[in-house]
């Protein structure tokens, strides 16, 4: 490998957190796999898949032409914090040089849709400068969008979901602790995610993870039923707005 060339993700991911991720994801059980802030090696010119994951502990989708990392992707952030795209350029080049200057919205975190968010906050322009800075559009990770995206039956869908562990422990499988803050319970041969907490505090470590972690993601069902609460609850003002008027209308003519 030459010298100067640029690092992968996962040399980095391996320099920043102290550990040693999975180049080939072990085979454990799964429908459907994300793994964010990675390139599809299927495209001849590969490209950025739309799965990110940021500082919040949240994943979301790009639904953007442009797919490339954010400043407030989780593995961006880490390393720019930690200095080295300064101090050693030639092993760690300037998080410039490799992400997009944009902000990633967070739909889950804000608790309002991207789109209601961009109409009562527009972006800066020159004929109308604000503080908002520029975001990118990015979708919470629902039930609808996961399954439009891989056409997975419910069946199949549920077991690609991990569920709240509340601190239990069962047979077969081990807790793991995630960015997002909820403890899920995973299958028992999958080592902690690229999503795990630091990697000495994750449960799913202790447990006999070892210093492994895999670059895809444990997709938290918590997580997943909160981002479809942000459209239900917006989805459900809207309908009751729409019978307020009617009932207006109606009193207005009697």
């Amino acid at each position: 490998m030459d010298a100067n060339a640029a690092p992968s993700l996962t040399d980095l991911l391996n320099h920043e957190l102290g550990t040693n991720f999975i180049e080939t994801p072990l085979q454990w059980p799964l429908p459907f796999r994300i793994t964010p802030c990675m390139t599809d090696p299927s495209n001849a010119n590969p490209t950025p898949e739309p799965f990110h994951l940021l500082t919040c502990g949240h994943i979301v989708f790009i639904h953007d032409q442009d797919c490339h990392c954010g400043p407030n992707c989780h593995h961006t952030n880490t390393f720019t914090q930690s200095g080295e795209n300064t101090t050693t350029p030639q092993t760690h080049p300037h998080i410039g040089a490799i992400q997009a200057q944009d902000t990633l919205y967070c739909e889950t975190c804000t608790g309002i849709p991207f789109d209601l968010y961009i109409a009562t906050h527009p972006p800066t322009t020159f004929s109308l400068p604000n503080n908002n800075p520029q975001i990118r559009r990015c979708l919470a990770l629902t039930r609808t969008l996961l399954q439009s995206y891989t056409n997975l039956p419910n069946e199949d869908f549920n077991t690609s979901t991990a569920p709240l562990s509340f601190g239990q422990t069962l047979p077969n499988s081990n807790a793991h602790t995630l960015l997002c803050s909820h403890e899920v319970f995973g299958v028992e041969s999958r080592p902690c995610a690229v999503n795990c907490v630091g990697w000495r505090a994750c449960r799913g470590r202790i447990a006999g993870g070892g210093g492994v972690r895999s670059r895809e993601a444990i997709l938290c069902e918590e997580c997943v039923g909160r981002a479809g609460l942000v459209y239900l609850r917006f989805a459900r003002g809207e309908v009751e707005r729409a019978v307020r008027g009617w009932e207006e209308e109606r009193d207005e003519r009697v």
